[in-house]
């Protein structure tokens, strides 16, 4: 990797990274607040509603993806104009399923939903989807000229409205969240139509839309099947047990928020400047640069941080959430499943550049079926929320795996038991060093709980001392290896 990406992919980094830092920081306060004010069941409605804001993805057709890599890649090659037709037709399409899904949306809310509270935030996620339409396609076209300081302030912007929305729960409950939610989704897509980096026009051109929708796709398929196989947890939980078991649930929705924000932002931008940089180059070293150096690297950084988080879950939660207790084991389990899921998105990425999305879709789908049909059955024999947690678990593993399995096929290069150990050693050093910790605790320690915390992190603390010469000798040998190829 040259000097000269290097320092595009950092400054790009600090712009993304601080913007979304910001609306992480925001949206947890928010989260924590509408979680206080509005308690488990009315939160279990939205959070359920809530699924759905990602299900507009089902009119897409693979187009937002396809636009991440090939409009980079025109630009980089100097066809700006080709670039911009293509630009402006996935506008135009946009501006024709996005009302089509809200109307859909405003159909289920008020013909088939027959909780009252479900039914008014079923019709904010359709009025919602209106504004995304234009605010999705802002971000896109941002990333596509790689103007990262107008993604960081409309973050910033989104922030301040998400934080005065607390607000308006705290005086209107359950109306204020969904007035502030509306209120700030159009502010988004206000400032996205003022900054927009190319002007909007209408195209259509149905034979440049069918060539863009066959290449997009198979990715379609695997956006698809994960949207509606991350989701399905929330609506298996709502159907089979309750709303409020759902607001349980979501307390793992909660801190997922400050986990994923480091691997997003630097998905983003490896992604963008790696395609741009080097285009249609499909050599072992490019992918590896797109797969590798980020997934050893966040899983190395996350690893711990994760861990200390589980630690003191139980004790934030019992000071800070109290009525979300009975959600506080799934919690624990979900983050790691997050950590697996969020990994696999650089591979995913690897596997975009190669022109075999179908194998995320495939890989997906059979983690779906293991994480639906084993959330099914285990509620149904008497289970709870921390089985579907188990299940969700088991299946992001199975699928962050089976990724990297398919690339390392790709390219050529050996994937076997010894290197599934060494990819995973950071999460089952912690895995080992969280269960050694609580054993260690629960014989010897029967102090107050400020002794209990402190002897947990003690024991954490000496147990990172051989971690991070582990971490530090791995990923400077992985980072000089790859540099040489």
């Amino acid at each position: 990797m040259t000097d000269s990406l290097s320092k595009k992919i950092i400054l790009s980094f600090k712009q993304l990274f601080s913007g979304q830092a910001i609306q992480t920081i925001a949206g947890f306060i928010a989260a924590y607040f509408y979680a206080r004010f509005l308690g488990p069941e009315v939160y279990g409605t939205w959070q359920t509603a809530k699924v759905f804001t990602q299900y507009s993805m089902l009119f897409a057709f693979g187009l937002p993806f396809v636009m991440r890599r090939d409009f980079i890649q025109l630009r980089g090659e100097g066809k700006t104009l080709e670039a911009n037709r293509m630009a402006n037709q996935v506008f135009s399409y946009s501006l024709l399923t996005g009302p089509l899904f809200s109307m859909i949306l405003f159909v289920a809310a008020f013909f088939y939903a027959e909780d009252k509270n479900f039914s008014y935030a079923l019709a904010t996620v359709g009025i919602i989807n209106l504004f995304t339409t234009i605010s999705s396609y802002g971000d896109i076209m941002s990333k596509g000229f790689n103007q990262y300081g107008i993604l960081r302030n409309a973050k910033i912007l989104l922030s301040i409205f998400t934080l005065f929305t607390i607000i308006l729960v705290w005086q209107l409950g359950f109306k204020g969240l969904l007035s502030g939610l509306i209120l700030a989704n159009l502010a988004n897509a206000i400032y996205y139509y003022i900054k927009r980096p190319l002007p909007y026009k209408w195209h259509w051109n149905f034979g440049l839309l069918k060539k863009m929708i066959f290449v997009g796709f198979p990715i379609y398929l695997q956006n698809i099947v994960q949207v509606v196989f991350i989701s399905i947890d929330r609506l298996i939980i709502a159907a089979l047990l309750s709303f409020e078991d759902v607001g349980y649930y979501s307390l793992s929705a909660i801190i997922r928020v400050p986990i994923t924000l480091l691997v997003s932002s630097l998905g983003i931008v490896v992604f963008t400047q790696l395609n741009e940089k080097f285009g249609k180059d499909k050599s072992p070293k490019v992918i590896r640069l797109h797969m590798e150096i980020p997934q050893l690297f966040i899983s190395y950084i996350l690893s711990p941080l994760i861990v200390l988080g589980i630690i003191l879950l139980p004790y934030l939660v019992e000071w800070l959430l109290p009525d979300y207790s009975p959600g506080i084991t799934a919690a624990q389990i979900f983050v790691f499943a997050i950590l697996f899921l969020t990994l696999a998105g650089f591979s995913s990425n690897a596997l975009f550049i190669l022109d075999k999305q179908k194998y995320g879709a495939i890989a997906f789908t059979i983690a779906g079926i293991i994480k639906t049909t084993g959330s099914l059955l285990l509620l149904k024999i008497g289970y709870g929320i921390n089985a579907v947690a188990s299940a969700t678990l088991v299946a992001y593993f199975i699928y962050d795996n089976l990724m990297v399995w398919w690339v390392k096929k790709e390219i050529g290069e050996v994937f076997n038991i010894k290197f599934i150990l060494e990819k995973n050693l950071p999460v089952i050093y912690m895995v080992f060093s969280f269960i050694l910790i609580r054993i260690l605790c629960s014989l010897f320690i029967n102090g107050n709980l400020f002794i209990t915390i402190s002897s947990q992190l003690i024991c954490f603390l000496i147990l990172m001392i051989p971690y991070y010469l582990i971490a530090r000798n791995k990923i400077s040998f992985i980072l000089r290896k790859i540099m040489k190829k």
